[in-house]
């Protein structure tokens, strides 16, 4: 067991608080020890580094809450000490308490964003990080716990891919950056053998395979009906002749708009009919590097 588990408990477990005597700002953690005098200040960056630069004599330490087991401190850490909290302007935590996966504060997330970026322009790391991500292995790996945690998470992961269908803005940016990209051979081989499956799978057929379209030489109507149609009278093979000069002047005077947000292309028959949140023409396409 991991010297860290959260089931290894000491003679005390308890919910501290520190609160630094120069600026006001505090934090709260969790600690186990057997020796209640072991100095113990914290293990935090941010408290760690406030520590180092206002020194040890400008911080006070108060036990908030002990508890038989490490689990009970825990789980009021977590209570205590939320993403509101470690939002707040006098705190030096960086996220919410608790054990396993704990969200990070705003503040942290947008550090986390320009370090991770910062990194990945060297070219060094980028290399490196893409040859162990495109390992075979290692992809068959993150393919089979992700199952793994669909098939133990249904409830979650259909909120998870909802939350994701109806986000415009991240559809917008997911349509932007892949604008103007071309699927591979490979990939499309693959995804012609996915919809064979479903298809089988559903005991549907592709739409129109085995139908045809015959017309009435007198009247032309037209309709679609199955490959093995017996033909008899004025019906015959094909959509026939269609008047080009009914088409003309159809769409005489429309104009077309986008909505930003959605950037949904719409025809209007007028200037005079566009909403007041639509944009005239059609977005402009990103150049993709």
């Amino acid at each position: 067991m991991h010297r860290n588990h959260p089931d290894i408990n000491r003679k005390y477990n308890y919910v501290y608080k520190i609160t630094c005597k120069v600026n006001g700002k505090e934090y709260i953690g969790v600690h186990r020890t057997n020796n209640m005098e072991d100095g113990y200040m914290g293990s935090g960056k941010m408290i760690k580094w406030a520590i180092s630069k206002y020194s040890i004599e400008n911080f006070q330490k108060d036990i908030l809450h002990v508890f038989p087991t490490y689990k009970e401190a825990l789980l009021k850490e977590k209570e205590i000490v939320t993403v509101e909290y470690a939002n707040r302007t006098d705190t030096y935590n960086l996220r919410e308490g608790g054990y396993g996966r704990c969200r990070w504060s705003d503040e942290m997330k947008i550090k986390q964003s320009k370090m991770l970026k910062n990194r990945w322009m060297d070219i060094e790391y980028r290399n490196k990080m893409l040859s162990v991500f495109g390992d075979d292995n290692t992809r068959l790996a993150r393919s089979e716990n992700m199952k793994r945690w669909i098939a133990s998470n249904p409830d979650k992961h259909k909120a998870r891919m909802l939350k994701i269908n109806t986000d415009h803005n991240k559809i917008a940016k997911t349509a932007d950056k892949n604008r103007g990209s071309k699927r591979t051979e490979a990939v499309k081989k693959k995804l012609s053998e996915i919809q064979q499956r479903i298809n089988i799978e559903k005991g549907s057929t592709i739409k129109g395979k085995g139908m045809m379209y015959i017309h009435n030489t007198l009247t032309g109507e037209r309709k679609r009906v199955n490959a093995d149609f017996t033909f008899s009278g004025v019906w015959v093979k094909g959509t026939g002749p269609r008047d080009k000069n009914s088409y003309k002047g159809l769409n005489k005077g429309s104009v077309f708009a986008y909505d930003p947000e959605t950037l949904k292309i719409s025809r209007f028959q007028s200037h005079e009919t566009v909403p007041g949140n639509f944009i005239l023409g059609r977005p402009k396409k990103l150049c993709q590097i």
